[in-house]
Protein backbone atom coordinates (compact mmCIF):
# COMPACT_ATOMS: atom_id res chain seq x y z
CA UNK A 1 0.00 0.00 0.00
CA UNK A 2 1.26 3.46 -0.86
CA UNK A 3 0.00 6.66 0.71
CA UNK A 4 1.25 10.22 0.54
CA UNK A 5 0.88 13.17 2.87
CA UNK A 6 1.73 16.74 3.62
CA UNK A 7 1.89 18.83 6.76
CA UNK A 8 1.41 22.59 6.82
CA UNK A 9 3.67 24.67 9.05
CA UNK A 10 1.24 27.47 9.92
CA UNK A 11 3.97 29.90 10.97
CA UNK A 12 5.79 29.70 7.59
CA UNK A 13 2.92 28.43 5.39
CA UNK A 14 5.32 25.79 3.99
CA UNK A 15 4.17 22.25 3.25
CA UNK A 16 6.45 19.26 3.79
CA UNK A 17 5.49 15.65 3.40
CA UNK A 18 6.35 12.16 2.46
CA UNK A 19 5.38 8.81 1.04
CA UNK A 20 4.52 5.72 3.09
CA UNK A 21 4.96 2.19 1.80
CA UNK A 22 3.14 -0.41 3.92
CA UNK A 23 2.02 -3.93 3.34
CA UNK A 24 -1.58 -5.07 3.79
CA UNK A 25 -2.18 -8.76 4.37
CA UNK A 26 -5.50 -10.57 4.23
CA UNK A 27 -6.06 -13.59 6.47
CA UNK A 28 -8.59 -15.85 4.76
CA UNK A 29 -9.21 -17.85 7.95
CA UNK A 30 -10.28 -14.84 10.00
CA UNK A 31 -11.42 -12.65 7.05
CA UNK A 32 -9.38 -9.79 8.49
CA UNK A 33 -6.86 -7.39 7.07
CA UNK A 34 -3.68 -6.41 8.84
CA UNK A 35 -1.22 -3.65 8.04
CA UNK A 36 2.47 -4.46 8.34
CA UNK A 37 3.80 -2.14 11.01
CA UNK A 38 7.23 -2.17 9.38
CA UNK A 39 6.51 0.49 6.81
CA UNK A 40 8.94 2.70 4.98
CA UNK A 41 8.59 6.48 4.99
CA UNK A 42 10.39 8.73 2.51
CA UNK A 43 10.56 12.25 3.90
CA UNK A 44 10.35 15.09 1.38
CA UNK A 45 10.87 18.85 1.57
CA UNK A 46 7.54 19.38 -0.22
CA UNK A 47 4.03 18.09 0.30
CA UNK A 48 2.37 15.60 -2.03
CA UNK A 49 -1.15 16.69 -2.92
CA UNK A 50 -2.04 13.89 -5.37
CA UNK A 51 -0.43 10.84 -6.91
CA UNK A 52 -1.12 8.38 -9.68
CA UNK A 53 0.52 5.00 -10.27
CA UNK A 54 1.12 3.65 -13.77
CA UNK A 55 2.90 0.29 -13.95
CA UNK A 56 5.91 0.65 -11.63
CA UNK A 57 5.99 4.47 -11.80
CA UNK A 58 4.38 6.92 -9.40
CA UNK A 59 3.62 10.49 -10.51
CA UNK A 60 3.09 13.07 -7.75
CA UNK A 61 1.76 16.63 -7.80
CA UNK A 62 3.68 18.67 -5.25
CA UNK A 63 3.22 21.73 -3.08
CA UNK A 64 6.34 23.42 -4.47
CA UNK A 65 4.93 23.95 -8.00
CA UNK A 66 6.47 20.73 -9.28
CA UNK A 67 5.62 17.16 -10.12
CA UNK A 68 7.84 14.13 -9.58
CA UNK A 69 8.28 10.71 -11.12
CA UNK A 70 9.29 7.85 -8.82
CA UNK A 71 10.13 4.27 -9.73
CA UNK A 72 8.49 1.85 -7.27
CA UNK A 73 10.42 -1.24 -6.22
CA UNK A 74 7.98 -3.77 -4.74
CA UNK A 75 10.66 -6.35 -3.90
CA UNK A 76 12.04 -4.57 -0.87
CA UNK A 77 13.54 -5.43 2.46
CA UNK A 78 12.31 -3.75 5.63
CA UNK A 79 14.93 -1.01 5.51
CA UNK A 80 15.20 -0.54 1.75
CA UNK A 81 13.83 2.58 0.11
CA UNK A 82 11.11 1.41 -2.32
CA UNK A 83 10.96 4.84 -4.00
CA UNK A 84 13.63 5.82 -6.49
CA UNK A 85 13.08 9.37 -7.72
CA UNK A 86 13.58 9.53 -11.47
CA UNK A 87 12.96 13.21 -12.06
CA UNK A 88 11.43 16.31 -10.49
CA UNK A 89 9.91 18.84 -12.91
CA UNK A 90 9.35 22.46 -11.89
CA UNK A 91 6.21 23.93 -13.51
CA UNK A 92 6.04 27.67 -13.97
CA UNK A 93 4.49 30.40 -16.02
CA UNK A 94 4.43 34.17 -15.78
CA UNK A 95 2.17 34.04 -12.72
CA UNK A 96 3.48 33.08 -9.29
CA UNK A 97 2.17 29.58 -8.66
CA UNK A 98 2.56 27.93 -5.31
CA UNK A 99 1.12 24.42 -5.70
CA UNK A 100 0.58 21.74 -8.28
CA UNK A 101 -2.77 20.47 -6.93
CA UNK A 102 -3.66 17.61 -9.23
CA UNK A 103 -2.07 15.25 -11.75
CA UNK A 104 -3.55 13.05 -14.47
CA UNK A 105 -1.79 10.66 -16.87
CA UNK A 106 -3.14 10.31 -20.39
CA UNK A 107 -4.34 6.79 -21.16
CA UNK A 108 -3.97 7.49 -24.87
CA UNK A 109 -0.42 8.89 -24.67
CA UNK A 110 1.45 7.86 -21.51
CA UNK A 111 3.97 10.66 -22.11
CA UNK A 112 1.36 13.40 -21.59
CA UNK A 113 0.63 14.63 -18.08
CA UNK A 114 -2.19 17.06 -17.23
CA UNK A 115 -1.61 19.24 -14.17
CA UNK A 116 -4.12 21.37 -12.26
CA UNK A 117 -2.50 24.32 -10.52
CA UNK A 118 -3.43 26.31 -7.43
CA UNK A 119 -3.70 29.56 -9.40
CA UNK A 120 -6.35 28.23 -11.82
CA UNK A 121 -3.97 27.30 -14.65
CA UNK A 122 -3.68 23.89 -16.24
CA UNK A 123 -0.53 22.57 -17.89
CA UNK A 124 -0.16 19.77 -20.39
CA UNK A 125 3.35 18.40 -20.01
CA UNK A 126 5.22 16.18 -22.50
CA UNK A 127 7.56 13.79 -20.67
CA UNK A 128 9.58 13.08 -23.83
CA UNK A 129 10.31 16.75 -24.51
CA UNK A 130 10.35 17.59 -20.78
CA UNK A 131 8.26 20.73 -21.26
CA UNK A 132 4.75 22.12 -21.07
CA UNK A 133 3.16 22.22 -24.50
CA UNK A 134 -0.02 23.95 -23.35
CA UNK A 135 -0.53 26.29 -20.41
CA UNK A 136 -3.82 28.10 -19.92
CA UNK A 137 -5.64 30.07 -17.24
CA UNK A 138 -8.83 28.04 -16.91
CA UNK A 139 -10.43 29.01 -13.59
CA UNK A 140 -10.55 31.88 -11.14
CA UNK A 141 -9.46 29.61 -8.28
CA UNK A 142 -7.34 26.48 -7.88
CA UNK A 143 -7.92 23.39 -10.02
CA UNK A 144 -8.47 20.31 -7.85
CA UNK A 145 -9.53 17.77 -10.46
CA UNK A 146 -8.65 16.92 -14.03
CA UNK A 147 -9.71 14.09 -16.28
CA UNK A 148 -8.50 13.23 -19.77
CA UNK A 149 -11.44 11.91 -21.80
CA UNK A 150 -9.61 11.06 -25.04
CA UNK A 151 -6.70 12.30 -27.16
CA UNK A 152 -8.47 15.65 -27.75
CA UNK A 153 -10.75 16.43 -24.81
CA UNK A 154 -10.29 16.82 -21.07
CA UNK A 155 -12.03 18.26 -18.02
CA UNK A 156 -10.91 20.65 -15.28
CA UNK A 157 -12.73 21.22 -11.99
CA UNK A 158 -12.06 24.06 -9.60
CA UNK A 159 -12.90 25.75 -6.32
CA UNK A 160 -14.92 28.20 -8.43
CA UNK A 161 -17.59 25.45 -8.60
CA UNK A 162 -17.14 25.01 -12.35
CA UNK A 163 -16.40 21.89 -14.36
CA UNK A 164 -15.07 22.83 -17.80
CA UNK A 165 -14.54 20.70 -20.88
CA UNK A 166 -11.64 21.55 -23.20
CA UNK A 167 -10.84 20.45 -26.74
CA UNK A 168 -7.20 20.50 -27.86
CA UNK A 169 -8.28 20.96 -31.49
CA UNK A 170 -9.79 24.34 -30.62
CA UNK A 171 -7.35 27.23 -30.53
CA UNK A 172 -9.84 29.67 -29.00
CA UNK A 173 -8.77 29.55 -25.38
Amino acid sequence: MISACYQLDKSTNIKTGGIYHSRIDYDENSSEYSIDSKKYFLELNYGILEYKINNNLMFTSNSDCSFSVFKINDDIEETTNPFDIQKNYIISNEENQNCCNYIEISEQNKNNILLGMNDGYFHFFDLNKEESFLCQKAHEYGIWSTFILDENTFLTGSEDALLKMWDLRSKSW
